[in-house]
C-alpha cells in the first residue's frame, strides 16, 4: 500500500462504516510496516503471525474483520461508543485488533491458550491498540469472566472459530442461559460446499492425525488402560478420533462392554457445513479434537 493510498474495506453507506473503514485503513498500514522479530514472542507465534498478515491475505482478514463488526454493531443497534466487544478465540488475528481502534466502550480479547493472550498483549502495546483484558479459556471462563466482574459483552464476534467448537448446541445454550450478551457473530471461510476449502481441509486433518493426533489417543488410551493390547489399542485409536471429552471415555467403556458405539460426535461432522455467516441474537467448549 503506497502514502496515501485508501483501500475500500466496507461500502462507506454509514458514518459507522466509514469510521470502521477509515481505522480499517490505519490498522492495514501499521501492520504491514510492523516487524514482530524483536518482539518477545516465540518462533511459532511469530511464524502464524506473519503468515496470516501477509499479502493478499491481511487485506482479507481486516475486510472481514470490518464487515464482522459493522454487521455486529447494526444488529446490537447501539453506538459503538456505548458498547461493548469481545472477540472469541482471537488468536493472533486481526478482529480484536480492528475492534480497539474503532471506539468500542470496552474491547477483550480471548483466547483458549494463555500464551496467545500473553503475544496479543504485546502486539496491542506495539500497535498503541486499546483492549481493556484478555481473558484464556473457553466459553465457560468468558462467563466466569463476566459474572465475577459484573460485566456484559454486548457483542460476542467470532471469525473462523466456529468449526472449533466442540459441541456448539452446548457452546450457544451457555452463552444464551449466562444473559451476559445481546449479539453473537461468527463467520467462518470452513465452507464444506467450497470444494477447494473441503479438500484443503481433509489433507490437513489427514496429515495432522498421522503426524500428531494418531499418537496422542495412542498414549491417552494406553493411560487409561494399561496393558491393552495391540488389536484394542488399533481398534479404539480408530474409533476414537475426532472425539473428546466423555465421549472420548465412553467410547473406551463401551467397545470393552460390547456396548454400540457412536460415530464421531456430531459436530466434527458438522463443522464445514456450516454456512458461511452465522448470527445469534441475544442468545463448551472451544476443544481439541484427537
Amino acid at each position: 500500500m503506497y502514502p496515501g493510498e485508501h483501500h475500500k474495506f466496507i461500502e462507506p453507506v454509514d458514518d459507522t462504516a466509514r469510521l470502521i473503514n477509515e481505522k480499517a485503513n490505519q490498522l492495514y498500514q501499521q501492520l504491514e510496516a510492523l516487524d514482530i522479530s524483536d518482539l518477545a514472542i516465540d518462533d511459532f507465534g511469530k511464524h502464524y503471525f506473519g503468515s496470516h498478515h501477509a499479502g493478499n491475505r491481511l487485506f482479507f482478514s481486516i475486510q472481514s474483520s470490518a464487515d464482522i463488526i459493522y454487521n455486529s454493531v447494526k444488529l446490537l443497534n447501539k453506538n459503538i461508543s456505548d458498547s461493548s466487544f469481545i472477540d472469541y478465540g482471537a488468536g493472533l488475528g486481526t478482529l480484536f485488533l480492528l475492534a480497539g481502534k474503532v471506539g468500542f466502550r470496552k474491547v477483550y480479547f480471548n483466547d483458549y491458550f494463555p500464551q496467545w493472550a500473553v503475544y496479543a498483549k504485546i502486539i496491542c502495546d506495539k500497535l498503541d491498540t486499546k483492549v481493556d483484558d484478555f481473558i484464556s479459556g473457553d466459553i465457560d471462563a468468558v462467563i466466569e469472566y463476566g459474572k465475577s466482574n459484573s460485566l456484559s459483552f454486548d457483542i460476542v464476534a467470532s471469525r473462523n472459530v466456529v468449526e472449533h467448537i466442540y459441541n456448539l448446541e452446548s457452546f450457544y445454550t451457555k452463552l444464551y442461559r449466562s444473559g451476559l450478551t445481546r449479539v453473537c457473530y461468527s463467520t467462518t471461510t470452513a465452507n464444506y460446499h467450497n470444494i477447494a476449502m473441503r479438500l484443503k481441509h481433509y489433507w490437513y486433518h489427514n496429515k495432522v492425525e498421522k503426524d500428531f493426533y494418531k499418537k496422542q489417543r495412542e498414549e491417552y488410551i494406553n493411560e487409561l488402560k494399561p496393558g491393552i493390547n495391540k488389536s484394542d489399542l488399533d481398534s479404539l485409536t480408530r474409533l476414537t478420533r475426532g472425539k473428546a471429552f466423555t465421549d472420548f471415555t465412553d467410547t473406551i467403556e463401551w467397545y470393552f462392554s460390547k456396548k454400540p458405539i457412536l460415530s464421531s460426535c456430531s459436530a466434527r461432522h458438522q463443522y464445514l457445513r456450516l454456512p458461511y455467516r452465522c448470527v445469534g441474537r441475544a442468545p463448551d467448549h472451544k476443544a481439541k479434537l484427537f
